[in-house]
């Protein structure tokens, strides 16, 4: 649980100041369109046939006047979107969903990925040194990995190991979920008799990984975003300049 929380900790460290961003993008995003922005655009809308009007400026209208037209429509379809999707994500099916596809999210995915082998890899060698029996190991784990995708494959495991087979044996099957590295390290441990012993070394391993990742994420959250404010804020700049200088000319 102190791993499991450390880590957890070092995520949202990693994610709040990204988020916060985002979330401040978004607000001054529906500021400047409702009302910043549309007692702007009106002069271009005014001006006569010689003011060359970028496409930029265009869109930007366009994308002004759609807004302030459709606003209530858009709040409520979106807060009724995020709700939905919400309550969806909550139901088996979209647990499924959700749960298959987030360990493929570029960048995300491998760190959400490592975590959850750690976890495995973790809770199985605290219950297999406490000598709980391998099947029960294996049904405890699934009920805590809180992923439905390592669930089925550590339930899988536990059919197999049930009927005489290994784990090393599913997990070989299951090669997009499981790494061969930690397959290869659980097939050493069920031959040699120390599968605890390995596993440990497995969860240092990833753990340590997951940890490695998050904090190069971290890194590179924040020059990507300085980036992509700097890009916004050219266009919309650049959207409002160029009209006006244009309209100086003609003038």
């Amino acid at each position: 649980l102190e791993r499991s929380q450390a880590i957890g900790s070092k995520v949202r460290n990693a994610l709040a100041y990204p988020v916060f961003v985002i979330l401040a993008m978004i607000a001054v995003f529906f500021i400047m369109v409702v009302y910043v922005l549309p007692q702007l655009l009106v002069i271009f809308k005014d001006a006569g046939e010689g003011v060359t009007i970028p496409i930029t400026t265009r869109m930007l209208i366009g994308l002004t006047d759609f807004v302030n037209d459709y606003l209530v429509i858009i709040l409520v379809a979106g807060i009724a979107g995020v709700g939905g999707m919400f309550q969806w994500l909550r139901s088996p099916d979209g647990t499924q969903w959700w749960d298959t596809n987030k360990i493929r999210i570029p960048l995300f995915g491998s760190i959400l990925k490592s975590l959850f082998l750690a976890r495995i890899a973790d809770n199985m060698t605290t219950l297999i040194k406490s000598d709980i029996a391998i099947l029960d190991s294996l049904r405890i784990t699934s009920d805590i990995v809180d992923n439905v995708v390592y669930q089925d494959v550590l339930l899988e495991a536990e059919e197999a190991v049930r009927g005489g087979g290994s784990i090393s044996g599913v997990f070989r099957k299951r090669s997009k979920e499981i790494p061969a590295l930690m397959t290869s390290m659980i097939a050493i441990g069920e031959r040699t008799g120390k599968i605890d012993y390995m596993l440990s070394h497995v969860s240092k391993f990833y753990g340590t990984e997951a940890e490695g990742k998050i904090d190069s994420l971290a890194t590179l959250i924040e020059p990507v975003l300085v980036v992509v404010l700097g890009a916004g804020v050219a266009v919309l700049v650049s959207s409002i300049l160029l009209p006006l200088y244009s309209m100086v000319g003609v003038g």
